[in-house]
């Protein structure tokens, strides 16, 4: 693909659009046909409003991983498939003499305390493995470094946590967080705590009894994955004597039989030996997007960079240069020719779940590039059989096959450079989820895929006003009138998926842009593709979601534009409501949303939203909810509508929204500083329930001291005798599950959003 198109731009498309044409609607199946649901939406926690219990957020994590694991396999199995590169035993090396002799002076209950505590356990095996290592690697030296961690927490999105042991490259900094090792290790005293206890059928079907485990791992893996990019995560599992070997990708899980490595210490050896052999990119690493800036040249030029990237306002704080990294793009799919870029510190956005797309994000520069010239990097692990993103952006853009420069750029859609398939072949052992391979047919195989965007946009969370937050909007329908004109529905209307632009000149004067069409539903695909529920949960229509079988339509992405707008106003301005109606409204399925149009669309209505001092946006809140309402009548009125006045039905079209959102625009009374304010996000019932008792207990020893000073004051000559020393106090200081609590969610400090994420997969 060209990075540019030789077609001039169209038109202004503010000026009176054409007639819309018959747009595209997503054919449902003939009954007699099965239909299969394939639910492509984001997690619920993606966008949502209120802070997660911790122990409900652990236990969502263990149910999410549970369908996606297989196993245990055999052990001859595990090594097969998840070393392509190293099939051989110890990876095709001769182990020395004695090698059994010299595995079993490490690997024995004198060495490894069995019977003592956890924590005695994790100093002698690190000793052991290490021994394996160095005892196969001879006079080279072994590229792993086996590191107890247990006393080392890493933090990330506000969590903590540790490993206890960890595999790193050699040449990793000793003080280096566990989460950037290479793979980690769990160990468990009692042999009971093996997630499986066994390795027969039916201990594989009550795993579930043994939940928390199987969270625990699953959780550590996604750590990993967070903060580093990754292929897959390679896991041991250490419980008593046994040990069991797992691997997680974006498709699925697996885990080994279990063994026991008093005994049969050369298996772990095995093990050991091939991920040294295999070096980091066979241990899971990305090593197309992980490698540091280190040359002179190229330091200065993220420095720059990052400086310019907030002189432009594209970031709203000086990124760290100093965790950029150097990320390759091959010329397209299969070449070995491949385009360096500079990341401007560290990722945009990342993924917070295992499994999936995964997709991360990055803004870099060109390191051959004469200007400055910012881009978007985007990762991502696309499903076989699906087209990839480059396919559906050139449908938009009219681009014919063969031909990279035909076709238009249309306004209100996001620029695409290029994309990329990664790997030189269709089974590459790095950039093809290989765990499917274990049950095949049970799992979709993913193919890693990475593109490159001309267009730089800015979250709309970060408006400098609202004026430029509605701008944006509305542009972003214009380009998805676009879409629609060319064949194509988009499915995904999210506040992630609509940028401000960074520079609208850039944009043909569009203020802002949809990105992230790969849910898009072409006249071109087959019906079967268009069936089930695509979207982010806090924006999907109420309609989609009551009925998941029927045709995705035009309007239900409109009527997600609308609660993309509720939702940014609720929470970044000040309004007649409390923040409190947000996690409600948005993060407790639909029928709250449903009423909610119901009662707003009366006249008066007190659950209206008012935005304060700001008559504009507060119209064009109602006007825009009667369009959306007028699609949820009671079936009565629509029978009488039908008959009496139709034009009160099914109000929600392109021309109609966009008439809402212009005439708001062209109205006088928008205030000129009303920049976002920063939302921060509401507590779980249970730490309320905490941070109430703290504020009781607070407001019962406050009302005690001052009645204690009032008495004192009154009556000096009746005082008590007080003892000559101090007196300890013991006034209980109430923490929230361990921590302080934090200030009340309807606290807002300061008018710009700290965070740059662009979008959750």
């Amino acid at each position: 693909m060209s990075s540019h198109l030789g077609v001039p731009p169209p038109s202004s498309p503010l000026s009176s659009p054409p007639s819309s044409p018959n747009l595209p609607t997503i054919p449902s199946l003939p009954d007699p046909r099965p239909v299969v649901i394939r639910k492509k939406y984001q997690s619920n926690a993606q966008n949502a409003s209120r802070l997660p219990d911790p122990s409900a957020d652990r236990r969502e994590l263990g149910n999410d991983s549970q369908p996606y694991l297989i196993g245990p396999v055999e052990l001859d199995d595990f090594f097969l498939k998840c070393f392509p590169a190293a099939q051989a035993p110890y990876a095709g090396k001769t182990p020395p003499r004695r090698f059994a002799a010299e595995l079993r002076k490490v690997f024995n209950t004198d060495c490894i305390p069995l019977d003592a505590s956890e924590p005695l356990m994790y100093d002698p095996l690190v000793t052991a493995m290490t021994k394996a290592c160095s005892l196969m690697a001879g006079e080279e030296a072994s590229t792993l470094s086996i590191r107890n961690r247990s006393n080392y927490r890493a933090e990330q999105d506000g969590r903590e946590t540790a490993v206890d042991m960890a595999v790193f490259a050699h040449d990793a900094p000793e003080d280096a967080p566990w989460v950037f090792a290479d793979t980690f290790i769990e160990v468990k005293k009692d042999p009971k705590d093996d997630p499986f206890v066994g390795d027969g059928l039916q201990d594989h079907k009550d795993r579930s009894t043994h939940l928390p485990t199987l969270t625990q791992f699953h959780d550590y893996a996604c750590q990993m994955t967070k903060a580093k990019p990754r292929c897959f995560v390679f896991g041991i599992g250490i419980f008593g004597s046994l040990c069991r070997f797992f691997c997680w990708d974006r498709s699925a899980s697996v885990a080994s039989k279990h063994f026991d490595y008093i005994d049969k210490p050369e298996i772990l050896a095995d093990f050991l030996v091939r991920l040294d052999h295999v070096g980091q990119a066979g241990r899971g690493v990305d090593i197309s997007a992980t490698l540091p800036v280190t040359s002179k040249s190229e330091v200065l030029l993220v420095e720059d960079a990052c400086r310019e990237a907030l002189h432009r306002g594209i970031v709203d704080h000086l990124p760290d240069a100093t965790v950029a990294t150097r990320i390759f793009v091959p010329r397209a799919t299969g070449s070995e020719e491949q385009e360096l870029f500079l990341s401007i510190g560290p990722p945009v956005f990342r993924p917070k779940s295992l499994f999936g797309r995964g997709t991360r994000t990055w803004l870099a520069v060109r390191a051959e590039a004469d200007d400055l010239e910012f881009v978007v990097l985007k990762d991502a692990w696309r499903e076989e059989g699906w087209r990839s993103e480059g396919e559906i952006y050139d449908e938009i853009y009219g681009r014919k096959e063969g031909c990279p420069d035909s076709g238009t750029f249309p306004f209100g859609v996001a620029r695409m450079d290029r994309d990329v398939d990664l790997g030189n072949d269709t089974d590459d052992p790095h950039h093809q989820t290989r765990v499917p391979d274990f049950d095949k047919g049970k799992y979709i195989k993913r193919t890693h895929h990475r593109a490159i965007l001309l267009s730089v946009g800015i979250p709309l969370h970060r408006f400098s006003s609202t004026r430029q937050l509605i701008e944006a909007i509305r542009d972003a329908i214009i380009g998805h009138k676009n879409m629609v004109e060319a064949g194509l529905i988009h499915r995904d209307v999210s506040v992630n998926n609509i940028l401000i632009s960074a520079n609208p000149k850039d944009e043909q004067g569009a203020k802002g842009f949809m990105i992230d069409p790969e849910f898009a539903f072409s006249k071109e695909d087959r019906p079967d593709e268009g069936c089930g529920i695509t979207g982010t949960l806090q924006f999907i229509s109420i309609n989609r979601m009551t009925n998941p079988d029927l045709a995705h339509e035009v309007w239900h992405d409109l009527e997600s534009y609308y609660w993309v707008t509720l939702f940014l106003v609720l929470r970044h301005t000040t309004t007649n409501r409390g923040l409190d109606i947000i996690p409600g409204l948005f993060d407790e399925g639909c029928t709250a949303r449903l009423a909610y149009i119901n009662r707003c669309s009366l006249p008066r209505s007190p659950s209206t939203v008012e935005v304060m001092g700001h008559v504009p946006l507060t119209k064009l809140l109602r006007d825009l909810v009667i369009l959306v309402r007028s699609h949820y009548k009671p079936e009565e009125d629509v029978e009488l509508f039908r008959v009496s006045d139709p034009s009160r039905l099914d109000q929600l079209t392109h021309s109609n929204v966009l008439k809402a959102l212009d005439t708001a625009l062209s109205t006088e009374g928008w205030p000129t500083h009303d920049a976002a304010a920063i939302f921060k996000l509401c507590l779980p019932q249970s730490k309320q329930d905490a941070v109430a008792a703290l504020q009781d207990l607070q407001q019962r020893n406050e009302r005690s001291r001052h009645s204690q000073q009032v008495l004192v004051a009154g009556d000096k000559d009746n005082r008590p005798s007080v003892q000559g020393h101090s007196r300890r106090s013991k006034r209980k200081i109430v923490e929230v599950e361990g921590e302080n609590a934090p200030p009340p969610a309807s606290e807002r400090t300061g008018k710009t959003s700290a965070s740059t994420t662009k979008k959750r997969r």
